[in-house]
């Protein structure tokens, strides 16, 4: 549902909600696994540990503390021409790590607005951490403009 990154203990975590009746923990740590997106785990429970073992092995340390939260948590998004494009926070989390690999993971809708974007690139404001209704009526009315003039 959303993330956070931030540093535990001297290590950069990730802080990672998510909605345990659409994914399951064991779900959720063997994709990260899987798909490299986290190289160690901090359970919150026992159950969570025994479960994050299986995935990471000796790589597991139990949640202890607080995570403290870097302020830019969408740095590479809001670097990026992207950050015009409104997203749900979900999805800016999945975009903004994966910028760099230029995997977008855009909705067609999204993908005809960043062309707009891309072509009449100033005066846009950044959509990101805005409520996605709001951003998106914002934009979206300034691209009809934008198509209308042309």
């Amino acid at each position: 549902m959303s993330t956070r990154s931030g540093w535990l203990d001297k290590v950069e975590v990730v802080e990672v909600v998510y909605d345990s009746a659409t994914v399951s923990y064991d779900e959720l740590t063997r994709l990260a696994k899987k798909n490299s997106c986290a190289s160690q785990a901090f359970p919150m429970t026992d159950g969570e540990a025994k479960i994050a073992r299986k995935h990471y092995g000796d790589n597991v340390a139990p949640f202890a503390g607080k995570v403290r939260v870097v302020k830019d948590t969408k740095y590479y998004l809001k670097n990026s021409p992207l950050q015009y494009v409104p997203m749900t926070e979900a999805q800016a989390s999945r975009v903004n790590g994966n910028v760099a690999q230029g995997q977008t993971w855009l909705s067609p809708g999204q993908r005809r607005l960043f062309a707009v974007i891309s072509k009449h690139k100033k005066g846009w404001k950044s959509a990101v951490g805005q409520p996605l209704t709001t951003a998106w009526e914002a934009a979206s009315q300034r691209a009809a403009k934008l198509q209308a003039s042309e």
